[in-house]
């Protein structure tokens, strides 16, 4: 291979040979006379593989299939669900939601976006009387419109 005629190829073999002869000289001198065993490459290709999966950034896509018989606009929960589950994905929500609440106590809320506020709060509310001022003024004319309802950005005290 590296009397290809194609210098690309040839010069990129002649580095993966190189790079080889010297890593065959560096097991020798590590393990003397014992040449490199098979469990012994398997043990140092592992460790290359952890470290370079350790450098990278874990993602990955998964097609989830709504129904199983392939029609538009149709959902199958269960279907969905079964597939979510043996994924993984619905332990790992379930983590990120513990991790990263999207439910905010009002005093919480409160502290964080007062400054959001342009007029003046009447002191004698409670945090959740507070919260509601803030937001209602703040995300005022960010209603969305599902299925012919009118709903807003946000809700206090309860789940969407």
């Amino acid at each position: 291979v590296t009397k290809c005629t194609n210098s690309i190829i040839s010069t990129q073999f002649k580095k993966m040979l190189a790079e080889r002869k010297k890593q065959e000289k560096d097991v020798y001198k590590k393990r003397g006379a014992m040449s490199m065993t098979i469990c012994s490459k398997f043990r140092d290709q592992l460790s290359k593989l952890i470290k370079h999966l350790a450098k990278t950034r874990t993602s990955y896509i998964r097609c989830i299939k709504p129904n199983n018989h392939r029609e538009p606009r149709v959902t199958d929960h269960m279907v969905t669900m079964r597939q979510l589950g043996s994924a993984g994905l619905v332990i790992a929500i379930d983590i990120s939601q513990k991790m990263f609440p999207n439910q905010l106590p009002y005093d919480i809320v409160w502290d964080r976006f007062r400054c959001l506020l342009k007029a003046s709060v009447d002191p004698e509310l409670d945090y959740k009387g507070r919260a509601v001022v803030l937001l209602s003024s703040t995300l005022k004319g960010d209603d969305r419109v599902v299925s012919g309802k009118s709903t807003a950005p946000y809700v206090c005290g309860k789940t969407k």
